[in-house]
């Protein structure tokens, strides 16, 4: 079964897509990652981890209730639990410098309440 987890980052206006991309990647231990091109992402641009489970994807946010995190990162599992993945994950890019924060299950619906766990260093 598939999961499914996300976590937002913030990061400072400066930081490029592809910087922080491959930044992440590396911390995460993602040894292949590719760029691509999809009209459903803002500036159409993200990264994708390629033959690897869990599968990730950076991109920039577009959620205006977390206009404050300018990176988001989907996580689906096969293996493991996604959100067990996400907290993990948030840990490591929080020992880097990035606030992350890992909503609950159901952000991106109306009636979401807001929670979540933030990450910081």
């Amino acid at each position: 079964m598939t999961t499914h987890s996300d976590i937002f980052i913030k990061a400072p206006d400066s930081t490029a897509l592809a910087e922080f991309s491959a930044r992440a990647f590396q911390a995460l231990g993602v040894l292949e990652h590719e760029e691509r091109e999809s009209g459903n992402y803002v500036e159409g641009l993200y990264f994708c981890s390629v033959g690897q489970d869990p599968e990730l994807e950076i991109c920039y946010s577009d959620d205006e209730r977390l206009s404050e995190y300018r990176f988001w990162l989907p996580i689906s599992a096969n293996s493991m639990s996604a959100d067990t993945y996400a907290n993990q994950s948030a840990m490591v890019l929080a020992e880097l410098g990035y606030e992350c924060f890992v909503p609950t299950p159901g952000w991106a619906r109306k009636d979401w309440d807001g929670g979540g766990s933030h990450f910081t260093a």
